[in-house]
């Protein structure tokens, strides 16, 4: 499940749980991003995820990432607890290499932090 939690500005807060679907991605995160996209010319992510179960067949990220207005994104914070560790450490590069895109990665509790990192920088 997606829900989106607040903006501040050109900043839309993602909370991510459970099992995503691709109907999460169209009929939840899009839209948002777009109309954020109406009133700024860049826009970045906060991504808070707890209690993830993974993906439904189509990918979540894939989809993100063949949206025409993806290069509209700057950044990307993603709060996590530690489990995520190893993944997001091969995440951050990988996504740094192939798309540009600067990704930074928080620990769970460390909300403020994301949010300071996206507005500072």
């Amino acid at each position: 499940m997606i829900v989106i939690k607040a903006a501040r500005g050109n900043i839309i807060w993602i909370r991510i749980s459970g099992k995503l679907t691709k109907e999460d991605y169209t009929d939840n995160v899009i839209p948002e991003l777009e109309r954020a996209l109406e009133r700024y010319k860049k826009i970045r992510m906060l991504l808070e995820v707890e209690n993830f179960g993974g993906w439904t067949e189509g990918s979540v990220w894939q989809e993100l990432k063949g949206w025409p207005q993806f290069s509209k994104v700057e950044q990307i914070a993603i709060v996590a607890d530690e489990s995520w560790d190893d993944w997001m450490t091969w995440m951050v590069k990988i996504t740094g290499i192939f798309t540009g895109l600067v990704v930074r990665f928080c620990r769970k509790g460390r909300i403020e932090e994301a949010w300071d990192w996206l507005e500072m920088n």
